[in-house]
């Protein structure tokens, strides 16, 4: 005789009642004996959450009471493992929620003050000159005009870390790595920020000679702009900042050094989590720029970090794998090329 399957709708409907009941039934028991296999309920403490069919090929030497009891013993350590297994999923989803909504409202607030501040400014500056209530000289017309971009530019450089964030935790940044002389990575980011750190001295240690370094340019322009300015934020005007490079076989490690107030004990893994901000709260800014320079720096294969100084402030450090690139050799001046000809 050929034995039902068990997706039967005999032996779903058992199943079904094992379930609503929270009895066992089926073969062997009093309840629903005419079905072909043993249905045993899965009830944890919050309820039901399945059931658990054997089918013995012995049924006679299997399914006596000792054996049944066995069998409710493990369907009960299968229902609490289960249950223990789904608590835990649960736990985790709700702490993902509770961060993901932490973040959404440490971003909107962040966001919504520091695009008020540079609008607000805007609008004061666009006002002044529009209603021509005032005859301004050409030096004051020139400062309100350079206010709007200035503030212009910081709302651009906000959008653009918030895009550069997504970017990176979507998977969506593509590296373009080629040999690059880091020296002129360095001076591109420096051009950038002339302005921002032209009241305070800047000193750039990075040797002319050193080896090719495999990199997306563009992003560790942008690393090295995000440090920069984290330098600028929390030191005051006529503060130093140094920027330094070394060379081994294995990799290059660039510098970045500040005078600033140093990083408080105990936060110098968290300054690089997404919307954290230590220092006065005045400080503009969301909170990504040391969020983009890690998840950067990570991508490349490198590792970023930060120490104090014993002297006072800060230097923040990163990585990155040195290529295979041999050294750059200076060419030669017309001359000596020429007395060789």
């Amino acid at each position: 005789e050929e034995t039902a399957s068990m997706s039967d709708a005999k032996n779903i409907g058992v199943a079904q009642w094992v379930f609503d009941h929270a009895q066992t039934a089926g073969m062997g028991t009093d309840n629903l004996p005419g079905a072909d296999a043993l249905f045993l309920p899965l009830v944890a403490p919050r309820g039901a959450l399945g059931v658990l069919a054997v089918r013995p090929d012995r049924p006679r030497e299997m399914l006596v009471p000792d054996q049944i009891h066995l069998l409710e013993t493990f369907a009960n350590l299968m229902a609490n493992a289960i249950e223990r297994a789904v608590l835990a999923e649960e736990g985790q989803q709700a702490q993902v929620m509770i961060e993901s909504e932490r973040m959404r409202n440490a971003l909107l607030s962040a966001v919504s003050h520091d695009l008020r501040t540079p609008l607000a400014a805007i609008a004061g500056a666009v006002s002044s000159l529009f209603e021509g209530k005032v005859d301004f000289d050409p030096k004051t017309r020139k400062q309100l005009i350079q206010s709007i971009y200035d503030e212009v530019m910081w709302m651009d450089r906000l959008v653009n870390n918030l895009l550069y964030m997504t970017r990176l935790e979507s998977g969506a940044i593509q590296l373009r790595k080629e040999p690059l002389p880091l020296e002129e990575v360095v001076g591109a980011a420096l051009v950038r920020l002339e302005k921002k750190l032209s009241d305070r001295p800047v000193t750039t240690q990075v040797p002319t000679d050193a080896p090719l370094v495999p990199m997306d340019g563009v992003l560790i322009e942008e690393v090295l702009i995000n440090l920069l300015e984290n330098a600028t934020k929390y030191t005051p005007p006529g503060s130093p900042v140094e920027l330094s490079a070394e060379f081994d076989k294995e990799q290059v490690t660039i510098s970045v050094s500040d005078r600033g107030p140093g990083i408080p004990p105990g936060e110098e893994q968290r300054i690089f989590d997404k919307f954290y901000r230590t220092g006065p709260k005045r400080t503009r800014g969301v909170g990504l720029g040391l969020a983009i320079c890690r998840g950067v720096v990570e991508v490349h294969g490198g590792r970023i970090w930060v120490e104090n100084r014993p002297d006072g402030g800060a230097i923040f450090r990163f990585t990155l794998p040195a290529g295979s690139e041999p050294p750059r050799v200076e060419p030669e001046n017309a001359e000596d090329q020429a007395g060789r000809r």
